[in-house]
């Protein structure tokens, strides 16, 4: 599952915040601490400059993109055109979860184009491959930012190369 609307980097930026139990409030950042009475408290806030919003928790509003399954093992990726209900990043749909593509379905390019009239989340999930996709999402965000970069990289210094 993938959030079109943001950079891979702020997907990182918004998984470490929460990781450190940071969530946002409008335009402010609430750090939450636990404290002796095993109750969370309010320790600080900060203002920043952007608005943060986004639907199920997920720090994201989509699109998205996601990688869809049948009983038979055969995989296709879905792309939201239009806003689906219960689509985004867990708790709100997680990993395993059912979707019910109805006939009519367009599959342009390969690609599952989602539409809230012919498309249903059924729900449900898979709890080790979700807890599994939960615990490893930042750092495989963070492997293809680096591997991307070293691409760059590397194909600046065969542009370079070509030139001389």
């Amino acid at each position: 599952m993938t959030d079109l609307s943001k950079s891979k980097w702020e997907l990182i930026e918004a998984l470490e915040s929460e990781r450190k139990g940071e969530t946002t409030k409008g335009r402010e950042i609430i750090r939450v601490v636990p404290t002796e009475d095993a109750g969370p408290s309010s320790a600080s806030t900060q203002a920043i400059g952007t608005q943060a919003g986004g639907r199920d928790g997920g720090g994201g509003g989509g699109p998205f993109k996601v990688l869809m399954q049948d009983c038979r093992g055969m995989r296709v990726y879905g792309f939201e055109l239009k806003r689906v209900e219960k689509i985004g990043y867990p708790p709100g749909m997680g990993i395993g979860c059912k979707i019910l593509l109805r006939r009519g379905s367009t599959v342009a390019r390969g690609m599952v184009l989602l539409e809230p009239e012919r498309t249903t989340v059924l729900g449900g999930r898979i709890e080790g491959l979700d807890k599994a996709w939960r615990e490893g999402r930042e750092q495989r965000l963070r492997d293809q930012v680096e591997r991307e970069r070293s691409e760059r990289d590397g194909n600046g210094d065969e542009d370079v190369m070509n030139e001389d």
